[in-house]
């Protein structure tokens, strides 16, 4: 059973190289042991030797997955997570130690979490709600992983509408969380609820806003917009809430009624990669802007590609790759475009996303409209608004240069 890890392993090394190796580090804020493989190498990988295992009992998989956990390498970590899914059919109430133990004592990064949590423990607390009071106890432990696992093991239930009340109590477990990869943990988990219960997540958020850390606040938003927003918005008079709400609303409302407008691309064409894009489909992504570059200075109405990676419901380092494919390919940061890039990077308090669109030319220097009044303000105003510290010093940085 053991050589066929040491043959994962073996193809894993043929696979890597230093690019994706180093390029993969700047997603994460702690030291993440890599092969550097590609995500898409890794999944082809582990799919095709789960196919010499797939008649094994349970229990032998999940020890070849122990296995592949002790390794400390985030790509083996993967293969894990997918295969401890792949037998989901053949969970049992007792299978929850097993993911338990492997959260508390291997998971050493958000992608290990959220590949883990999002699949394998999200449909194993479905099959098994029972198991929801656990969740609730994982999100008092003092390993920031279990507490971050505990919202974000929630995000497929939530967007079908599941678990609402649990949700707001492991929510209000994790409200005052310092850790900012827990506060994006259920604030994903709450924009993840807001698909089916708009009305409600917003409540939640008006009732708790003065006291929710500002990066969860800006995660559990994204998904309530339009004219529900404005009107509770107008009633509560507040300019903050005011500021940060419309400058959604601009960017996302027009995704309502779609209009696709090509850069030498099909209408089609710009559909299909527009759907890529929400989706996440970093792969669909790739194979579409290599088929056709101007894609990624296509528009959907009056707006460019671009702006609509800020508005998927995919986690923001998800969003991040998103952006970097588009950069990659061309995709140009001059005007209106490098505006809206730069305040949509602000609000969501990533430095490395603006840092990012920084390197790509985009103007430090430019305004950016604030939609109630219309007030053109700089990103510099923008970032101490927001209290974004390290936006700060590279608005200062790149001004400089």
């Amino acid at each position: 059973m053991i050589s066929i890890i040491n043959k994962i392993r073996q193809e894993l090394k043929q696979n890597s190289d230093e690019k994706t190796k180093k390029t993969g580090q700047n997603f994460f804020k702690e030291k993440i042991k890599f092969y550097g493989v590609k995500t898409a190498i890794v999944s082809k990988i582990g799919k095709e030797y789960f196919k010499s295992i797939k008649d094994k009992k349970k229990t032998e998989i999940f020890d070849l997955c122990e296995e592949l956990w002790l390794s400390g390498y985030m790509e083996e970590s993967f293969i894990a997570c997918n295969w401890s899914y792949f037998v989901r059919k053949d969970y049992e109430p007792n299978d929850f130690e097993v993911f338990e133990k492997w959260v508390n004592n291997y998971v050493s990064n958000w992608a290990s979490c959220d590949t883990l949590c999002n699949h394998t423990v999200g449909t194993f607390v479905e099959m098994y709600p029972e198991y929801l009071s656990d969740l609730k106890k994982w999100a008092k432990s003092k390993n920031r992983w279990m507490r971050r696992a505990s919202a974000v093991s929630l995000i497929i239930p939530a967007k079908q509408g599941k678990f609402l009340k649990d949700i707001f109590e492991i929510a209000d477990t994790l409200l005052l969380d310092q850790d900012d990869l827990v506060q994006k943990g259920y604030g994903w988990m709450l924009k993840a609820a807001s698909h089916t219960h708009q009305k409600e997540i917003f409540d939640y958020i008006i009732k708790k806003k003065s006291i929710m850390p500002r990066t969860a606040l800006r995660y559990a938003m994204e998904k309530i917009v339009g004219v529900f927003w404005l009107t509770r918005i107008e009633k509560k008079k507040e300019e903050i809430m005011n500021f940060r709400i419309s400058f959604w609303f601009v960017i996302i409302f027009s995704l309502v009624s779609i209009v696709a407008l090509s850069c030498s691309a099909s209408k089609e064409e710009v559909q299909e990669f527009y759907q890529a894009m929400i989706d996440g489909d970093h792969v669909k992504i790739k194979t579409l802007l290599e088929q056709n570059p101007k894609l990624s200075n296509a528009k959907y109405r009056d707006y460019p590609i671009i702006h609509y990676a800020f508005c998927s419901s995919v986690p923001i380092p998800d969003q991040l790759r998103t952006v970097n494919l588009l950069l990659e390919h061309g995709t140009s940061l001059e005007g209106e475009t490098g505006r809206v890039c730069l305040g949509c990077a602000i609000m969501q308090g990533d430095a490395l996303l603006f840092e990012l669109l920084l390197k790509h030319g985009a103007d430090p220097t430019l305004k950016v409209k604030s939609p109630p009044r219309q007030e053109e303000i700089t990103a510099l105003e923008m970032a101490k608004f927001y209290d974004s510290k390290e936006i700060i010093a590279l608005i200062e940085k790149y001004t400089k240069k």
